[in-house]
């Protein structure tokens, strides 16, 4: 499964499916959620872990991504809208 930007054209090439990233709409400005996570959690070296949380604003389909400045990758991933959030987290040491 492979994903890809293409910048400049506003698309998503996802396993060979183009999504259009352009906001269509009466409301057409991208929505931007903080996301919360329940508890504080540790994650042991070399793991990964599925972290609940809670989100700000209520959205349709959805993607998460990190932000800077954490000491985990948390991968890029196009969730549906009405889930629970999920937020994976692998910490590689």
């Amino acid at each position: 499964m492979m994903l890809y930007w293409i910048c400049g054209h506003d698309t998503l090439d996802f396993d060979g499916q183009k999504l259009d990233l352009k906001v269509k709409g009466p409301n057409s400005s991208p929505t931007v959620a903080k996301v919360t996570m329940m508890k504080r959690r540790v994650i042991p070296p070399n793991s990964v872990v599925r972290v609940p949380c809670k989100m700000s604003a209520e959205l349709p389909d959805y993607v998460v991504e990190a932000v800077d400045g954490l000491n985990v990758l948390v991968p890029r991933v196009v969730r549906s809208g009405g889930t629970e959030p999920v937020v994976c987290m692998v910490k590689c040491i």
